[in-house]
């Protein structure tokens, strides 16, 4: 099997009447694809992030940037087209997304379908020595809804265990542990996001024990996968297809499979706003490897290379943060988890942003369609009716 794309959108159900398109929207699905392309650098291997959450955190920062440095991550999080009013349309967003998570149970939910769930959470963690300027926290909190909380970071050890708490609960315990206490600054602030998504499919699939998918290398591997066959959005465009699966509660996975040997020219040219979904469902038969994985990383070689360089530098401005001593991002942490099968998916991630105080388709055939997902591709997680990617991955080998 061909390496896969996939993405996760969120919505309620029953759906209510569309909501404005939060202006952050295509910047997010922007970002998303291009820290894809950055983090991977060329390679197809198993790969999966939140852009989503490293673009929150990365934002927090944002907000406390001057000039150049604010300028430059800008750019970065591709936030240019709506700069002055970033912070104001994150806040859309997220009402717009936690709204869909509050979605009740729906009745044609079988009792043993797990209930759609979204969390996500923002928190900011400075020394006790720091000087914070009222308008920064301010926000912080109303356009992030991030909370604070004041420690010694004197005491590394101590920080990480709480920093790390705050991430197990926010993402159910599967990432127990997102920083060290070597990663800890001297002096400074910690800012963290995390997500949790778990979802039943409206219909689960049938378990295939045995199915083929193609290594990158050329060998073949036999692996369980899950199939169905039903209508789903589907579309083909210049070099692969792509169909949407539905969870409960108006999330989908969007599944992007590449033509054999036309895997990084996808994913090299990929707009996912350019997805036309709008035309009705087709029959399809899809089949999926089950699989899960994890990636961590530290996303500060990528960030750069996206245009953010002086934000790292101790000769950064965040004077709209603090007044005190030069403060600098030291790193950006990050850590992300899936698994999909049968029934559904469940997913977490994590970020932290380390600050140190200085020192076109074709018609529809007739018959049904096979998608199946036999070779590598990518997957996406997204806000259902904005398609505003939530996490991002690479499948290359289902083991």
């Amino acid at each position: 099997m061909l390496p896969l794309l996939i993405t996760i959108a969120i919505a309620a159900e029953p759906a209510p009447a569309p909501a404005p398109t939060p202006s952050v929207v295509p910047a997010t699905a922007q970002f998303a694809i291009d820290f894809l392309r950055a983090a991977t650098k060329g390679t197809i291997k198993n790969f999966i992030a939140s852009p989503y959450s490293i673009q929150q955190g990365v934002s927090m920062a944002r907000v406390g940037a001057v000039g150049q440095t604010r300028d430059e991550l800008t750019r970065a999080l591709r936030l240019d087209s709506i700069a002055d009013d970033a912070d104001a349309a994150f806040a859309a967003l997220h009402a717009q997304l936690t709204a869909a998570a509050r979605t009740p149970k729906p009745t044609s939910m079988k009792g043993d379908a797990t209930p759609f769930t979204l969390s996500i959470a923002n928190h900011l963690w400075a020394d006790n020595s720091v000087r914070l300027k009222p308008d920064f926290t301010r926000t912080l909190s109303t356009s992030f809804h991030a909370e604070s909380t004041r420690l010694a970071f004197s005491d590394p050890e101590k920080v990480a265990r709480r920093v790390n708490s705050w991430v197990a609960g926010e993402t159910r315990k599967r990432i127990p542990t997102l920083i060290s206490a070597n990663a800890v600054p001297r002096s400074g602030l910690i800012l963290t996001n995390a997500v949790y998504f778990n979802a039943s499919w409206t219909q689960s699939f049938h378990n295939c024990p045995d199915f083929e998918f193609n290594l990158t290398d050329g060998s073949k591997l036999n692996t369980p996968a899950f199939t169905r066959s039903d209508p789903f959005p589907f579309v083909e465009f210049d070099g692969g297809r792509a169909v949407r699966l539905p969870y409960f509660s108006g999330a989908s996975m969007l599944v992007i499979l590449p033509d054999a040997g036309k895997f990084q020219q996808v994913l090299d040219t990929l707009d996912l706003t350019t997805l036309d979904f709008t035309r009705p469902s087709v029959d399809v038969v899809v089949t999926i490897p089950k699989f899960k994985f994890e990636t961590r990383l530290d996303c500060a070689d990528m960030l750069k290379a996206m245009g953010a360089r002086l934000a790292f530098d101790p000769n950064a401005d965040f004077t709209r943060m603090t007044d005190d001593r030069p403060a600098y991002i030291s790193a950006v942490i990050h850590a992300a988890n899936i698994a999909v099968d049968e029934v559904g998916t469940e997913a977490a991630a994590a970020s932290a942003v380390l600050m140190e105080l200085a020192s076109a388709a074709p018609d529809v055939p007739p018959e049904p369609i096979i998608f199946a997902a036999n070779r590598p591709f990518l997957f996406f997680i997204t806000h259902g009716p904005n398609n505003a990617p939530i996490f991002a991955g690479i499948l290359a080998d289902p083991r």
